[in-house]
């Protein structure tokens, strides 16, 4: 599930583009999702905010983890950290911190 997008999809017509803002955001996410998929993280993802595409936040519900991601920069040494907090704390509840120079894990 994608959430944050700024294109109203309710009263946009069938056939009409989305806006270039989400457009831009969208190869973000799909950055994301191959970095997800490239880096075996078994952990289901259920839903992507791209309202910030500074901090875009993940949401592993099966997890019970979120993940505050920023944006795309050095996202392969993210999927490395996304894996390793995740397999550390199953069965936690938490939020893991990739958004600034400090990385955390903060149990929730």
């Amino acid at each position: 599930m994608i959430k944050g997008m700024t294109t109203d999809l309710e009263n946009t017509p069938i056939g009409e583009r989305i806006n270039e803002t989400d457009l831009e955001k969208f190869n973000d996410i799909i950055k994301i999702t191959d970095g997800i998929t490239n880096n075996e993280i078994n952990a289901k993802l259920t839903s992507i905010n791209i309202e910030d595409d500074k901090n875009y936040i993940l949401e592993f519900t099966e997890e019970n983890k979120t993940i505050m991601l920023g944006d795309t920069s050095d996202l392969s040494v993210k999927m490395e950290w996304i894996n390793f907090f995740i397999e550390q704390n199953k069965g936690e509840i938490g939020t893991v911190h990739l958004n600034s120079q400090e990385v955390y894990y903060s149990p929730n």
